[in-house]
């Protein structure tokens, strides 16, 4: 993955990446040699055993208060407090997943105990007993109302494992 914010993303602070490879070789990429997608860093088949970061130099109280005022935004506008897998959609060019969910009117949408955050549109909170069916079942429901309405096909940003 390529994890990310609006602040950045890994691919900021990659400086290499060491992953063996399916015949059990190990490689060092440079991150030049990687390509970096949206939430995504497309790499050979194999499995990444390091990383090494290039952070960037900074000033200590600079980097707190960066730090402080970020978490404070992510408590105010994400359902922290409740069970969740984080962010459903992959925002759309020059658009946000959220806005598209919130401007349709489906916060608060549910499906048994699956439901489309209040606080944040892009998040789907367990009000108690959901299912994996009752995700998914929502998910699909919230990209059919959202292509209907918007004209926007949402792509997933979580990884369905298995079956529902």
């Amino acid at each position: 993955m390529n994890a990310g914010t609006r602040l950045g993303e890994m691919k900021d602070a990659v400086k290499a990446v060491r992953l063996v490879t399916m015949k059990g070789e190990v490689r060092d990429l440079p991150a030049t040699s990687i390509t970096f997608r949206y939430r995504r860093a497309c790499l050979p088949k194999g499995i990444v055993v390091g990383v090494w970061l290039q952070l960037r130099p900074g000033v200590r109280a600079e980097i707190a208060r960066v730090v402080k005022d970020y978490l404070h935004y992510r408590k105010d506008s994400q359902p922290l407090a409740m069970p969740s897998a984080g962010c459903v959609f992959k925002n759309p060019p020059q658009d946000s997943a959220g806005r598209l969910l919130e401007a349709a009117g489906l916060k608060g949408m549910r499906i048994g105990d699956a439901e489309v955050s209040t606080k944040h549109g892009n998040f789907i909170v367990n009000r108690g007993h959901a299912s994996a069916a009752d995700v998914i079942a929502l998910i699909q429901k919230i990209r059919r109302m959202i292509k209907q309405k918007a004209g926007v096909r949402l792509d997933l940003e979580l990884k369905v494992v298995g079956e529902a």
